[in-house]
């Protein structure tokens, strides 16, 4: 839980400057918030927990129907994950390319 919700610390208090109208601030926070969820959702997941889960799991156990049961919810997961880096980096893209502020509308 700790790997899945890292990049929540920064996404609460960029939301809070966009209601402030920090715009400045607001994109700072959430130039850092895209970068730890790309690396804590991306890179530090799928290479702790699903290789723990898939694997490693198969060395000690054999497999019954919790195993495919939770390796699938946790594939699920990792491809929601993909999705949702999909539309931050077009989120950055657009504010790379235009200027303009994150989360404007």
């Amino acid at each position: 839980m700790v790997i899945h919700d890292a990049s929540d610390c920064f996404l609460e208090p960029t939301k809070i400057f966009n209601y402030m109208k920090w715009k400045k601030t607001c994109d700072s926070l959430f130039m850092i918030f895209s970068a730890v969820f790309l690396i804590s959702r991306l890179v530090i997941f799928p290479y702790t927990v699903l290789y723990n889960t898939y694997y490693y799991s198969m060395e000690i156990f054999q497999p019954f129907f919790g195993y495919y049961f939770v390796n699938a919810l946790l594939i699920t997961l990792q491809l929601l994950h993909v999705f949702w880096s999909c539309l931050i980096i077009h989120m950055v893209y657009k504010f790379m390319l235009q200027g303009t502020g994150i989360l404007s509308s």
